[in-house]
């Protein structure tokens, strides 16, 4: 399992999100490594480290045990008191 975290000191322009040669150091390592390490990854990521912003990758995570966890976390959580891991929000999303 590889987590990917890109830091900078401050004072470093950490705000340039760009293309090209200007785009951040950092990024731009960041960006490379994951790309080199994509064709040995799960599809869609390991779920503890997508959050809500990336539904398509939680979606994929799930793939075909989408309906049965929706199903269960229906009967056992209704509320959703729980919801630390996001899920897909439909068996369609998967």
């Amino acid at each position: 399992m590889v987590e990917l975290i890109s830091m900078w000191e401050n004072g470093e322009n950490k705000n340039h999100t760009g293309g090209g040669k200007d785009r951040s150091s950092h990024l731009r390592w960041l960006e490379e490594t994951h790309a080199a390490l994509e064709p040995f990854s799960l599809p869609g990521g390991y779920v503890n480290f997508l959050g809500p912003e990336t539904p398509d990758q939680v979606a994929n995570s799930y793939g075909p045990n989408t309906e049965r966890l929706l199903a269960v976390k229906s009967a056992v959580d209704p509320d959703s008191v729980f919801s630390a891991t996001p899920l897909p929000t439909s068996t369609a999303d998967a």
